[in-house]
Order: C-alpha cells, then sequence, then structure tokens
C-alpha cells in the first residue's frame, strides 16, 4: 500500500488533465446528433453517457453516445473525440435482462439527447429495473486481463496500461456491484472504491488511468488484479483461464 501511494504522490504533478463542462462542447455534440439523424433518420434514440454525461469530461475525454434503432443503426464515419456505440432496441433489451451493466448504465444515468421513442419504451420497460450481475464482470475483468499480459509480454506498455485500466474497472464495478452500490462513472470509481474499503485498488486504477507507468508497475497490477478476481469468483477465473490456454494452443496447431 505505502509504495503504491507513495508512487503515486510522486507522479501527481504530471497529471495534465483539466475538467472541462460538457456545455463546453455542446455545440460539437449538437453537430454530431444532427449528422446521425440526417444518416438514420428521425426513427432512433441518442443518449449522452460515460463522463459526459456525469458532467466530468477531461481535456482528453471521449464523449460516450449510445445510438438506439429498431435495427441497429449505421453510424456513418468516424467522429474525433467522440465514442459512438450503436444498438438495436431488442439487442439492448436483451443485454438489460441478462444484466449487463454498461445498458443499465445508459438507463439510469444516461441523457437523451434525441429520443425517437426507442428511448422511451427501454426506460419504461420490466428489463430497465434489473440490478448489474456482478459475476459478468468477473470474466469480462479476466479476459481483459489475459490480454494485458499478452501485450506486456510483447513489449507493448502502453496497451497493456489500458488493457489494465479496463480490467481493473471490470473488477472495480464487480466489487460495488456485490455490495448493493451502483458504480458511477469512470472518474468517479475511484472516490466510491475509498468508500468501500479498497483504497489500493483506487490508487492503482488512478496511477495507471493517469501516468505514464513502467514495466515493474504493471506487472504488480497484473498481479494484483488475478488476485481481486480470484477472490471474486475463483471458479469463473480458472473456467477463463483453461479457455484463454485452449486457444492459445489451438493458436499454436495452426501455426505449426
Amino acid at each position: 500500500m505505502r509504495k503504491w501511494k507513495a508512487s503515486l504522490a510522486t507522479r501527481r504533478k504530471k497529471l495534465t488533465r483539466k475538467m472541462v463542462d460538457t456545455a463546453q462542447r455542446f455545440e460539437e455534440i449538437e453537430e454530431v446528433v444532427s449528422e446521425l439523424r440526417r444518416t438514420d433518420g428521425d426513427g432512433i434514440s441518442i443518449v449522452l453517457v460515460g463522463s459526459a454525461a456525469r458532467n466530468l469530461l477531461t481535456d482528453d475525454s471521449d464523449i460516450d453516445l449510445m445510438l438506439i434503432g429498431t435495427t441497429r443503426p449505421a453510424v456513418p464515419r468516424s467522429f474525433p473525440g467522440f465514442h459512438i456505440q450503436s444498438s438495436s432496441v431488442a439487442e439492448f433489451l436483451r443485454n438489460l435482462q441478462n444484466g449487463e451493466d454498461f445498458e443499465i448504465w445508459c438507463v439510469r444515468l444516461g441523457i437523451p439527447l434525441y429520443d425517437g421513442g426507442q428511448w422511451a419504451h427501454i426506460v419504461a420497460s420490466d428489463e430497465a429495473r434489473q440490478w448489474p450481475r456482478w459475476e459478468l464482470k468477473v470474466s469480462h475483468g479476466a479476459r481483459r486481463l489475459f490480454l494485458a499480459r499478452s501485450l506486456l509480454e510483447m513489449g507493448d506498455n502502453e496497451a497493456a496500461t489500458e488493457e489494465l485500466v479496463y480490467t481493473l474497472g471490470h473488477i472495480a464495478r464487480a466489487l460495488l456491484l456485490q455490495a448493493g452500490v451502483f458504480p458511477l462513472s469512470r472518474p468517479e470509481l475511484a472516490g466510491q472504491l475509498r468508500t468501500l474499503g479498497y483504497p489500493h485498488l483506487a490508487a492503482i486504477h488512478e496511477q495507471l488511468r493517469g501516468f505514464e507507468v513502467n514495466t515493474r508497475v504493471l506487472v504488480r497490477a497484473l498481479s494484483y488484479a488475478k488476485r481481486l478476481l480470484c477472490h471474486l469468483d475463483r471458479e469463473v477465473y480458472a473456467a477463463c483461464a483453461d479457455e484463454q490456454r485452449s486457444r492459445a494452443k489451438l493458436k499454436s496447431l495452426r501455426g505449426t
């Protein structure tokens, strides 16, 4: 614990992110919404999600949008500074029913920017009342962990760091959901984890999100993430590990 805190303290001055009011980028958001409606027509819903919906954007944050239609709407092109996901109503409802936390987050905390009726239908559905299944986060986190390890072995520390941020995010959400606490946006997770009694996890997650880290730090983060995943559900982690080994073996056989 002390080592992580000391490392974080010595690097904190390098953190250059600056909070940006979502309203300052509203003109950009309006332009993107207009283009999406021109492409897909008015029979869609567009929902603001992620840190922008919580007014916690930083100057290097993407704005996250969820695009929903009767069938999955097309995203016409890449929009710099935006991350846009799309889904059909049926797919979105199915994920709600299955307890996927992203869709449930959208329903609870997303802000509709335009609604052609699909969003109102989703929010009024029985599926919208689901509580996320924390168990799903264990398998999601384990798969991200294995990818991070592979990237680190290849020497791609930057990509490994990104995957570890996702890994620890899945773990954080699993712990919160297991305790009956609904996870908020990524910038808010550290505070929630400290309140729950996981300051060590909060410090590591913040460090990986905010600073360049060396191989030694990444190796320690991998080990810590594995321990937490096993703590949450050792059997699910073991099943994911077996699946990963089988895939690696099959890939090796194909290469010979």
